[in-house]
């Protein structure tokens, strides 16, 4: 996948779990399918991402394992932490 499909994929899920979340605790109809649309898009990037990281051999184990626990526990701050911090430390 290219870099801007998968920083437009977090950025929509990102934004469709707060907003469908905030909507959802509101009670406006249609809610649950936007969290569920964000929640659905966040597993695809989580997916993505512990992929990228698996697959590259500079990264330590010991780093890997570490990233695949923080997504695991922390989706959504490990999502946010990965992708503008660390991917570009690991792709160069």
């Amino acid at each position: 996948m290219t870099s801007n499909l998968i920083r437009a994929l977090f950025l929509i899920s990102f934004l469709c779990i707060v907003i469908g979340g905030y909507l959802y605790l509101e009670d406006v109809p249609g809610s649950p399918t936007l969290l569920t649309i964000g929640i659905l898009s966040q597993l695809v990037f989580t997916l993505w991402a512990l992929y990228e990281i698996w697959l590259k051999s500079s990264v330590e184990r010991l780093d890997k394992l570490v990233w695949t626990a923080a997504f695991i526990v922390l989706n959504g701050i490990a999502g946010l932490f990965y992708y503008f911090v660390y991917r570009d430390k690991m792709v160069n």
